[in-house]
């Protein structure tokens, strides 16, 4: 029992560990707005787990002295509960989900709960009966383990990580080899214990991993959860001006320089939101050699007012901040695109919400923005409607856009715009299709 007692008791504050953090992570996720049960799944999973050991310290001594507690038959309901909440943990946070279709998904709470009822009756019947009962366990923890290999290792392979693939085939042959040892021969010892101990640590560890890539990856952003809001935005797009033909007549294959360059203009743009009152966007989004970067503006009338003041003169320390920011920075020893093209505007729009708590919205603000820098031709500039420049309270700043010009998307009523000095407008209507 000397031997037993530390095992155990490892394996139990190994699990408890791993449940926190995963907790911890859930709770994470949850104050940014998610509700998506999968990381609930998988700490209770990992709580059982701490729960089936804990049973297993306690004096063999004691047992014999409190038969009335049952305390074998509650070990071996311990381990087929965990063993199926692992099973479905694994299938609802691994992304094996994405080759099912969501109304499969459905069928999965009765299912599950109707098998936890069989198992655990199965286990309390058997439960006296030691050899039986303990294959039983061992079988039971293999169909999980079988389940959540096949999950991990699929997962890993879509994250494109051969090294936690491999980790994790060897981590789960071990680990079901050892139930049937252990059913057969008693607790493990020597060599075998530590072992044991290790694949322990390992299969935690790799589920933290998992649900560390699952809350950061595109695949928790499949499905939006809650009802999407409606809310009023400040949309800022700025993209590069020449930067295809500096890709093909200036770098001659120098991808590094491109991914150095790409590294500095980020860091340098998020410096610049920095120095201004905006606060950090709620949604910042990297779109090739474009960039938006959106805000949510206050009820309070006065506060919008000075926060589009604010996004518009971020836009125009943008775009006259470029060329000397480049010539400054000393990593960038080639040639870089000629400016920056910005376009801004504002109104309604719908905030949506991911299964990991990101966000993304949805709207012609967003939509806009994009367009109306792309009217910053040929040099660079800062274009945004009228409507916009009609409401800055600022004359300077109004000055600023010199330029007046208007353009069709398509249906609807020309928009009339205001640009910076460096923007050219064609001298009639222009017409492009949405």
């Amino acid at each position: 029992m000397t031997t037993l007692i530390p095992l155990h008791t490892a394996v139990m504050v190994i699990t408890l560990c791993g449940a926190f953090v995963l907790f911890l992570i859930d709770l994470w996720l949850r104050k940014r707005g998610a509700s998506d049960s999968s990381l609930m799944w998988l700490y209770l999973s990992v709580l059982s787990w701490a729960a089936s050991a804990a049973v297993s310290l306690l004096p063999l001594s004691w047992v014999n002295n409190h038969p009335d507690l049952h305390v074998e038959p509650m070990r071996h309901l311990l381990s087929p509960v965990s063993s199926l909440l692992f099973v479905v943990a694994a299938f609802r946070l691994t992304r094996v989900r994405e080759v099912f279709r969501r109304e499969s998904l459905r069928c999965w709470p009765p299912l599950l709960f109707g098998l936890v009822a069989v198992l655990s009756l199965i286990a309390l019947i058997i439960g006296d009966r030691k050899l039986v009962g303990n294959v039983f366990d061992a079988t039971a923890s293999s169909v999980a383990l079988v389940t959540i290999g096949a999950g991990l290792i699929y997962s890993f392979y879509r994250y494109a990580n051969p090294l936690l693939m491999g980790l994790t085939g060897i981590t789960i042959a071990f680990s079901m080899v050892r139930q049937f040892v252990e059913a057969f021969q008693g607790p493990l010892q020597g060599n075998m214990a530590i072992f044991g101990l290790a694949s322990t640590t390992t299969l935690t560890l790799l589920l933290i991993a998992l649900a560390v890539a699952w809350g950061l990856s595109d695949t928790s952003r499949v499905r939006i959860i809650g009802v999407p809001c409606r809310v009023n935005v400040i949309a800022l797009f700025f993209d590069l001006r020449g930067s295809s033909r500096w890709t093909v007549e200036v770098l001659h294959g120098d991808y590094e320089y491109v991914g150095t360059f790409m590294d500095e203009l980020r860091g340098w743009a998020w410096r610049k939101v920095k120095e201004t009152s905006l606060g950090r966007p709620n949604l910042i989004k990297f779109l090739g050699d474009g960039f938006l970067m959106v805000w949510e503006l206050p009820q309070e009338s006065e506060s919008r007012r000075e926060r589009m003041a604010e996004a518009v003169l971020l836009g125009c320390s943008l775009v006259k901040d470029y060329p000397l920011w480049t010539k400054q920075n000393r990593l960038l020893w080639k040639e870089v695109p000629l400016s920056l093209g910005v376009g801004i505007d504002v109104g309604a729009a719908l905030r949506l919400t991911f299964e990991n708590g990101s966000e993304d919205y949805l709207g012609e603000p967003v939509n806009l923005a994009a367009k109306l820098q792309d009217r910053a031709r040929p040099s660079g500039g800062v274009v945004i409607r009228e409507e916009l420049w009609r409401r800055l309270e600022s004359e300077p700043l109004q000055k600023t856009f010199s330029q007046a010009g208007s353009v069709s998307f398509g249906e609807g009523e020309p928009l009339l715009l205001r640009a910076t000095k460096e923007v050219k407008f064609a001298k009639r209507l222009e017409i492009i299709s949405r």
